[in-house]
Parts: structure tokens; sequence; C-alpha cells
């Protein structure tokens, strides 16, 4: 029987998560080494907002998730997902969000692969998120009091800022959009790969 795409994808990513890799491969791992665990059981449960009715404010998490509920009737076990983690910078603004994604799948993504949800969110829609991340880093630096809640701070004293986040830290500058989707391609390519060799 033919698989569908959906189960295809999903197969890659676990294998990517179980370690089936070579040993001179590189593959996306965690701060401590380890590879991701990444959740794939209900990561197709994925829904995006597209057109004149996805608002151009920035919103907390839980008034977008309030906006989707209504636009596209979504399920308790969705998340809304970001393409930059809060994190990691990536500001609480429809440019930054990609609609709702399975909870589990996201949850399980964390803030460890900015660059594999990039991917998955497509260069144009990146480049918004950077340009958020930008612009909220800007304002939080101006005035910390009236711009706080731009960014979640995630029960943090402040929030992390995208030029500060680990990532645009071992690079020595803010990475691109176009920087971050090609890392993810890259990871993508590497999943399809140790798919392959297993």
């Amino acid at each position: 029987p033919q698989k569908r795409k959906p189960d295809i994808i999903a197969a890659l990513i676990a294998k990517q998560a179980e370690g089936v890799v070579p040993d001179d491969l590189e593959v996306p791992r965690a701060e401590d080494g380890q590879l991701l665990d990444i959740d794939t059981g209900n990561w197709c449960n994925f829904q995006v907002e597209e057109g004149s009715v996805v608002p151009s404010e920035f919103m907390p998490r839980t008034e977008y998730r309030a906006h989707l509920e209504k636009s596209l009737g979504l399920t308790e076990n969705q998340d809304v997902f970001h393409i930059i983690a809060s994190a990691n910078g990536g500001p609480d603004h429809p440019d930054n969000y990609l609609g709702a994604l399975g909870s589990s799948f996201n949850r399980s993504l964390g803030c460890s692969m900015d660059f594999f949800c990039c991917f998955i969110a497509g260069l144009e829609k990146t480049q918004k998120a950077v340009e958020r991340a930008l612009e909220a880093e800007e304002l939080y630096r101006r005035d910390p009091d009236k711009y706080a809640r731009l960014i979640d701070a995630r029960g943090r004293g402040r929030p992390t800022l995208y030029s500060e986040n680990p990532y645009n830290r071992a690079a020595g500058h803010c990475l691109s959009a176009e920087e971050l989707v090609e890392q993810g391609r890259r990871a993508w390519a590497r999943m399809r790969l140790a798919a392959a060799i297993a």
C-alpha cells in the first residue's frame, strides 16, 4: 500500500529522533549533546491561518489561540506554533506564529530546533518572524516596562532577546531568515538520508 506523505515525514523525523544515523553525519542535538526526542505522534494535527483574517499586531499566545479557535476551530491537543521560540527571542506576534500544531510534537521541538521550524514555515514567513523578533527587541530595549510582554519571558525575570539566543551568540551575529531556513533544509536532508540508510 502507498504511504501517505504525513506518514512518511513522521517516520523520517522519528528515525532522526531514534538516532538511526551514521556516526559521521551531523545531526541536530540538544545543548547537552543528546539527540532530540521528537514526539511525532500528533504532529500532523497542523493548521495554518492565511488571508485577511490574520491579525497584524503583537498579541499574547493565549489571545491568538482564542482567535484561532474562532477562525479555525482548534482542538485541545493543538498549540500555537512559534516559528522562533519565545525562549530564543521569538515575539508573540502572528508573523511569528505558524498557526497551530499538534501539542506533543510542538513541545518536543521546544526551543532547540528553530531552524527546523523556519524550514517548515518557509522563507517568506521566516523573514517576517525575524523582522518581528528584531522589532520586539528594539522596542523592549527602548522601554522594557512598556514592551515587556512582546516576548514571553516564560517565567524568567526578563525575556531572552533574539540577538541573545544561543544560536545567534554562537554565530556571532543575528542569523537571517535565509540562514535559518538553510540550516533547517540541511537538517531535513540529514533526516531523509538517515531514513534511507536505515
